[in-house]
């Protein structure tokens, strides 16, 4: 349904701003406010921290399969010490092809130990938004990021020189059920 609504997620004591416009759905992401939360770390890796989860950003080095890309990426998870370290950590293979950006997500979950393909990943593009913006001197950038489901997710990116003010994801949303549930007592739709 149209609308705004203010959200509490894991990961994050902030409150965010999500909501729907027609048929598409968009929430802010939290980040932290201190532009060197991404940073390059080697030639072409960078490190990308959010609240709850943090990212490696590489180019993806050339075709490869998602059994192949989540085995390149826990081993570059452990290289650089965030297997354990971290409670989500992940790495995101990018394909630029102007004027879009093409993403791969790998992301670890170390409570229960498990790599997952992403075949969509909203902090993921939130992540990828974020280090553009600190590539560029303008101080919004909105980027369209292609998912490997072939689906998109917008992001976009406020900053200044020295911090990021604010990140937003949006993108088409189709509702494929409507249904009312019970929880402790209330009702919800």
């Amino acid at each position: 349904k149209a609308g705004e609504i203010t959200t509490q997620v894991s990961g994050t004591n902030q409150k965010l701003v999500a909501g729907v416009k027609e048929k598409e759905v968009y929430t802010q992401i939290p980040v932290l406010k201190n532009i060197n939360s991404v940073r390059k770390i080697a030639k072409n890796l960078s490190l990308v921290r959010l609240q709850g989860i943090v990212y490696l950003i590489t180019k993806k080095p050339r075709d490869l399969t998602p059994k192949e890309l989540k085995r390149l990426g826990k081993n570059l998870l452990k290289e650089n010490g965030l297997l354990y370290s971290e409670p989500a950590a992940g790495v995101i293979f990018v394909t630029e092809a102007q004027p879009l950006l093409y993403i791969e997500p790998v992301v670890w979950v170390r409570d229960i130990q498990t790599l997952f393909y992403e075949t969509a990943c909203a902090s993921g593009t939130a992540a990828v938004g974020l280090w553009k913006a600190k590539q560029s001197p303008i101080p919004l950038i909105e980027l369209t990021v292609r998912q490997p489901s072939g689906q998109f997710i917008n992001v976009s990116i406020k900053k200044t020189s020295t911090e990021f003010k604010q990140a937003f994801i949006w993108g088409p949303v189709e509702l494929i059920e409507n249904k009312t549930i019970r929880l402790n007592g209330g009702m919800y739709d």
